[in-house]
């Protein structure tokens, strides 16, 4: 989690075979997923061209009702882990139908490592024009031109966004809530590439425009992390720590959670974070305020960090 780049992730070509059915199927013919769109932006703010890839619920076209809107970073990853996994939440009604609009980058994986190594940190790591740096510039692209543009085009309610990402985009989430807490009311963060340059954004970050409603919070991680970084565990309580002070002097309604996942690493934690993580923050279970501490993973031999 802490100071890593994420593993790499080969892309599968998906092949539907009829059951019973022995007519051969062609190399080229690709899974569609139902109810998606694919579309583009051109950014002015990062003078980039990103992909956009939708997916709306089944009853969109003849429903006529707004929608909650998840904003997912890293699209090339998580746009159909997400697609599914609202899919069962929906079906096992632990959160309402949403509207997925997932990002991504033109060109290849160099590219796609290269620009959002840029767009998802706040500090440079080099003297190049995409060695880090561009966090503030990605979050004026979201705030004045991606969502205007999404939410004049799909029925959404504006009033009931979420920013999900991992590792990087996990950053970028954490850093969104410390700029601008009132731009999404639900942050999720699953592994996010943490260092103590971070928690001075995250503690002494102060919101432009004061939101009313209450925001939710999702930090996790896996614990086969913990046990191997030891020194995470204390910097996720000092995450923890700048997380309430950004709070308490921003005067925000935030409930947050906190999760450590048995047996999961950096790069397989990320489908059960936004599994558990997102019907965490669409749940409307009593005492939706509490604060959830780390948990050690069991066979992990660390404390966790509430402790």
């Amino acid at each position: 989690m802490i100071l890593r780049r994420p593993v790499p992730m080969r892309t599968f070509l998906l092949l539907l075979v009829p059951l019973f059915a022995f007519a051969p199927v062609r190399a080229d013919e690709a899974v569609v997923l139902p109810h998606t769109a694919a579309d583009a932006i051109f950014s002015q703010a990062t003078q980039t061209r990103y992909r956009l890839s939708i997916c709306l619920p089944p009853d969109y076209a003849t429903s006529g009702r707004r929608y909650p809107i998840i904003y997912a970073l890293d699209g090339l990853w998580h746009f159909a882990l997400l697609c599914q996994l609202e899919n069962d939440l929906v079906y096992g009604r632990k959160m309402p139908a949403a509207v997925v609009v997932a990002l991504d980058y033109e060109g290849g994986y160099a590219d796609t490592m290269r620009l959002r190594e840029r767009d998802f940190t706040p500090w440079k790591f080099g003297t190049g024009p995409a060695e880090g740096g561009g966090a503030d510039r990605y979050l004026d692209f979201f705030e004045r031109e991606l969502i205007p543009r999404v939410e004049a085009a799909y029925r959404v309610d504006p009033g009931d966004r979420t920013l999900a990402g991992h590792s990087y985009s996990g950053l970028f989430s954490l850093y969104a809530f410390a700029r601008r807490p009132g731009l999404f009311n639900r942050y999720l963060a699953a592994s996010p590439s943490v260092d103590r340059r971070l928690l001075d954004y995250v503690a002494h970050g102060r919101a432009p425009a004061l939101p009313t409603r209450e925001i939710r919070l999702d930090v996790s991680c896996g614990g086969d992390e913990l046990a191997a970084e030891p020194e995470d565990a204390a910097l996720l309580r000092d995450l923890k720590a700048a997380i309430a002070a950004n709070a308490a002097a921003n005067h925000l309604r935030l409930a947050t959670r906190y999760a450590v996942y048995a047996d999961q690493t950096h790069g397989s934690v990320r489908a059960v974070s936004f599994n558990y993580g997102l019907a965490w923050l669409f749940g409307s279970q009593p005492g939706s305020r509490q604060t959830l501490e780390f948990r050690a993973a069991p066979g992990s031999g660390g404390s966790a960090p509430g402790d």
